[in-house]
């Protein structure tokens, strides 16, 4: 559960198959502004379907009695977050192999035109794939940043509204300027490298 959406666990008998569906809480289920965030990352994951650092989706919508909703692969592991409270810090090889990792991820949504604006210890996944436990997969694109025509996709956030986690937000994301871009996410890597 977080903020603005909680993640359940749901089972599809007929392929035998668990997934995690991404729903609003209640208390936002009503605001169609937090309605079209939820899509924006359906979108964003639909760009970046083959990633094999994104979680996967399988599909997104609207239902009549949950409102929007995103369908994703469901992963055992743990967060960056998870792992630096129990270690307090990481050895100087196993920072760097997770920080290069995940620059790599983020140079590719950048690719895209796509700015992530949240990238933080706890949107961090690392799974045990094949023989390396760290296996980075980013998480939550809630709040990111893509460029569509205009005429089909007003801005969801204002000129001087800042969206993100205070401690890994550029300055410039901080007082909420329009003209934030992939370099807000290139600060947030550093702020993780450092926590790390």
């Amino acid at each position: 559960k977080g903020g603005i959406c909680e993640v359940y666990i749901a089972a599809n008998p007929v392929l035998d198959k668990r997934f995690a569906v991404k729903v609003l809480s209640r208390a936002f289920a009503n605001r169609e502004d937090v309605a079209k965030r939820l899509e924006v990352e359906a979108r964003a994951l639909a760009q970046l379907a083959d990633h094999n650092g994104l979680v996967k989706i399988h599909t997104a919508g609207r239902d009549r009695v949950v409102g929007p909703y995103i369908v994703m692969e469901l992963r055992s592991g743990t967060t960056l977050r998870d792992l630096l409270v129990r270690l307090r810090k990481l050895s100087v090889v196993q920072a760097v192999m997770i920080a290069i990792v995940l620059a790599d991820i983020t140079a590719d949504f950048h690719v895209l035109d796509i700015v992530h604006r949240d990238l933080k210890p706890e949107n961090i996944f690392l799974i045990p794939r094949g023989g390396n436990e760290d296996f980075v997969k980013v998480l939550d694109f809630g709040i990111s940043k893509m460029r569509e025509p205009e005429e089909t996709s007003p801005s969801l956030t204002r000129t001087g509204m800042a969206m993100g986690t205070p401690q890994y937000m550029s300055p410039e994301q901080a007082q909420g300027k329009m003209s934030t871009d992939h370099r807000t996410d290139v600060y947030a890597l550093g702020v993780i490298l450092y926590r790390m």
